[in-house]
């Protein structure tokens, strides 16, 4: 059977072409009208007696509801695998951040003297924002993942530039500015079930945006701090995606 959300779209996509609206598929299936469209959007993985119903209501074979990836549930379990690993890194270089990043006029991201907090960011940041390149791609969404890969290289990138040119580095922070644009714009394209949540981190990295763009101290600063918040939105997205995929996954288990 289809993992979701890949279910949910076969059956918004067959209701489509039966030009049939999501209440005539629930008059016709005798479900809530609520449930079809939980279901459509992914949000609920339906039970087997379910999906029948709705196979015979659109005059489709239950086969047709299988996954067409003979190895869909290793991926599946692969994808939340990696949510769970990149959380958690996630979460270290959220600690992290508070010895590292400049909150403060008088600290300077990746102090010398703090060489350790200042290797634990790059490395954190790479793996954190990986989490979100396989997540772009689960949703296939192009700038998100594009968007991800240049933080990921970025990162290091802007570390490398501290040690050689001040001017270098601040024009590498700028172009990581911009790229949050994209990464912003990318969170709120995302076709998932947590739009809201998504939307809503995709809106503060927008605001975040100028605070890097631009090359005054003061605004990078207050940039650092805003990326706090920033940083446990991106954690909830990576949280609450992985207990959706373990719920459909016990329900599958408990299905077969």
């Amino acid at each position: 059977m289809m993992d979701q959300p890949e279910l949910g779209k076969k059956i918004c996509e067959s209701r489509n072409r039966k030009g049939m609206t999501q209440k005539d598929l629930s008059e016709l299936c005798h479900i809530d009208v609520r449930t079809i469209q939980r279901i459509e959007s992914g949000e609920v993985f339906p039970r087997a007696s379910t999906i029948r119903l709705i196979a015979e209501a659109l005059d489709l074979e239950l086969n047709e509801f299988n996954s067409n990836d003979p190895h869909g549930s290793v991926n599946q379990e692969s994808f939340r695998g990696i949510l769970l690993a990149t959380m958690l890194i996630g979460l270290i270089h959220l600690v992290n951040w508070f010895f590292n990043a400049p909150l403060f006029p008088t600290f300077k991201m990746f102090n010398p003297y703090n060489w350790i907090y200042s290797i634990v960011d790059v490395v954190t940041t790479v793996f954190f924002y990986y989490g979100f390149y396989v997540i772009a791609g689960y949703f296939k969404n192009s700038l998100l993942k594009f968007a991800s890969s240049f933080f990921m290289i970025g990162g290091p990138l802007y570390f490398i530039s501290t040690t050689i040119n001040d001017v270098l580095s601040i024009l590498i922070l700028s172009i990581l500015g911009i790229n949050c644009i994209f990464f912003g714009i990318g969170l709120m394209k995302t076709k998932s079930s947590l739009l809201t949540l998504y939307k809503s981190t995709g809106i503060l990295q927008l605001l975040i945006a100028p605070f890097f763009i631009l090359p005054i101290g003061v605004l990078n600063i207050v940039g650092c701090w805003m990326n706090i918040p920033l940083y446990i939105l991106m954690l909830c997205i990576m949280f609450l995606e992985y207990r959706k995929l373990r719920q459909v996954t016990v329900k599958n288990y408990n299905q077969a």
